[in-house]
């Protein structure tokens, strides 16, 4: 799948050149059933065990869903107009 082949380059860089510690993908594209799961399967392949995870840490602990689901940009919105 070329999207997440391209996604997974996008965390393969955003990890070894910023060291994330989370990488939260979200909008439409991600309602896509099983796309989260190949994208750290291609994020793995390209690492290539160069990136040595904490014990217990695995991808899927760092490149995930946002926790509000398709509320998120609701709720950011409405966090902004608050503030």
């Amino acid at each position: 799948d070329g999207l997440s082949e391209v996604l997974g380059d996008m965390c393969h860089n955003l990890m070894v050149t910023l060291s994330a510690e989370k990488i939260i993908l979200g909008g439409g594209v991600m309602q896509k059933h099983g796309l989260v799961e190949k994208v750290i399967a291609a994020t793995t392949a390209r690492l290539n065990d160069y990136i040595v995870m904490p014990a217990g840490v695995g991808l899927d602990d760092i490149i995930c869903l946002p926790g509000l689901g398709t509320r998120s940009g609701l709720f950011g919105a409405l966090a902004l107009l608050d503030s």
